[in-house]
């Protein structure tokens, strides 16, 4: 088996690196061929085989552009190695170059698959054969890397994290990856061929998509933060980039829809401004609550110098509505304070049965009669780590919202209390990342109206209430949670519509061996 090659620009001016796989046993053929291909072909290398097993040997070290063949050489027959061109690499063209091929068998030869031949006696034609043949690897060469171009592209777009879709324009579905499968719930081979109406029935999604389709028409794009409820019922927030895509005369064929999960993204942000609000807020009532104060102060002193000089029922009723306004709003700017500063405060050993009792006390005396209070306050309670006002905080507003929750029908509230030891098993059952030990148990129950799903959600959230205007703050809750986490504890609830709700706290509590 022998090689040549000399390198020089190709016919195109460009160079070419072509490959020609000879099978010929005559050495002034091969030496005859071999200056007539550099001549026309300078860069091209030709690599000779004068029996079977170089050529076979040829055809598995690297895959020729073209194979030029004689008809017959000693024990093989140009016939064999076509045949066996065909099984193992069909694309590559066939070129038979003989004396003795004769017209019938030349005829035999091209449908078998050989692409042309060329007689011996006739070799000016052999180039002009030869760039035919190179002109088809050309053209298998181009058309197999624009296969395997194709093949990435699709791996990449089925790969992508993006949800992408094109989309006829008509509105149907032709490609749908594995992105859109994730983020809308619905695999391909039920989407494509759809048309959003019927992708997303009943959702305000096919209306967005028939403006982004009408606005890529005008503009050539679109690009939009929308709401989507996915097929499997995620209530999801995607940033949505509609293109529109043209052929090479620039008429409009298709759209291009690529959508990112931008949820928690939102999510993220809705923390950081309800953050900064929260920021803001403290600064602006820790600005103001000094002169609130002083503002209140000779209010409240003053109802309570007139209320001793009144006598006509309906000034101390006036009275009283002045005196609780002035004493609603300190309690406010106080709470909001307190919320936007964060939950802090000196905490010290605390004893919980007097806590508990002095809240007991306050219940019966303050909540309307339609309200039973029933407490069970265990004896000697497990002391805590705590501030004593804070718990107190947290204890008066879980009965707030219990009664709130009772009115004005009525109903009962229980206060209880008790010791508790939690293993793992058991914490994580309550609450996911909930952790073991020894607690105080508090729970407070109602037997009011439940909580509806929609509000469950949403409950711990500052600023949240569903209590007219001028009645809430929406910081109750919130404030009880930070105030219970804060103090290394946990609090859950469980509710039913017309049933009631019931929260419980717990707090750790103080190893009894420890030293004091």
């Amino acid at each position: 088996m022998t090689r040549s090659r000399s390198k020089a620009n190709g016919e195109n001016g460009s160079q070419s690196a072509w490959s020609i796989l000879y099978l010929e046993d005559d050495p002034r053929d091969v030496e005859l061929v071999g200056r007539l291909i550099a001549a026309e072909f300078p860069d091209c290398a030709l690599v000779t085989a004068a029996t079977r097993e170089e050529f076979v040997a040829g055809l598995g070290r690297k895959e020729p552009d073209v194979i030029l063949s004689d008809f017959t050489v000693p024990g093989y027959s140009g016939l064999e190695a076509l045949a066996l061109v065909r099984e193992c690499a069909p694309h590559v063209p066939f070129v038979f170059l003989s004396g003795t091929i004769g017209e019938e068998r030349a005829l035999a030869a091209l449908r078998s698959g050989a692409r042309d031949y060329v007689p011996k006696n006739n070799m000016s034609r052999l180039p002009l054969a030869l760039r035919r043949a190179f002109e088809e690897s050309s053209e298998r060469r181009s058309h197999a890397r624009d296969e395997r171009r194709l093949r990435e592209l699709n791996d990449i777009i089925e790969r992508a994290a993006e949800a992408i879709v094109v989309s006829d324009m008509n509105g149907e579905v032709t490609l749908w990856n594995e992105g859109a499968a994730r983020l809308y719930g619905l695999p391909a081979r039920e989407a494509v061929g759809l048309t959003p109406d019927r992708i997303f029935p009943g959702t305000d999604f096919p209306d967005i998509i028939a403006t982004a389709r009408e606005a890529t028409l005008e503009t050539g794009e679109w690009r939009r933060e929308i709401n989507v409820t996915t097929r499997d019922g995620r209530d999801i927030v995607v940033d949505l980039h509609m293109t529109l895509v043209r052929d090479a005369a620039g008429q409009p064929t298709a759209r291009l829809s690529i959508a990112t999960d931008v949820t928690e993204k939102k999510k993220l942000e809705e923390k950081v401004l309800r953050a900064q609000r929260l920021e803001s807020l403290g600064l602006l009532a820790a600005g103001i609550a000094h002169d609130f104060n002083n503002v209140m102060g000779p209010i409240t002193m003053g109802v309570s110098l007139i209320r001793e000089r009144a006598a006509d029922p309906a000034d101390i009723r006036m009275l009283d509505i002045i005196a609780k306004a002035a004493a609603r709003g300190t309690g406010l700017v106080q709470q909001i304070v307190g919320f936007a500063r964060g939950i802090g405060g000196k905490r010290e050993r605390t004893l919980p049965g007097p806590l508990f009792e002095e809240i007991a006390d306050v219940l019966h005396t303050s909540f309307p009669r339609s309200i039973v209070v029933e407490t069970r306050i265990a004896e000697e309670l497990w002391p805590i780590q705590a501030n004593p006002t804070q718990i107190h905080q947290v204890l008066l507003n879980l009965a707030l919202n219990a009664r709130d929750a009772m009115l004005p029908g009525g109903g009962t509230l229980r206060l209880t209390a008790e010791n508790c030891v939690l293993d793992e098993p058991s914490a994580l059952a309550l609450l996911e990342g909930a952790r073991s030990g020894r607690f105080l148990a508090v729970e407070v129950a109602d037997t009011g109206s439940g909580i509806k799903p929609e509000v469950l959600a949403r409950i711990w959230e500052p600023f949240f209430t569903t209590k007219g205007e001028g009645t809430g703050t929406g910081l109750g809750l919130a404030t009880v949670r930070g105030i219970v986490t804060a103090h290394g504890g946990f609090i859950t609830l469980t509710t039913k519509l017309g049933c009631g709700t019931t929260f419980r706290v717990f707090l750790p509590a103080i190893d009894l061996r420890e030293k004091r």
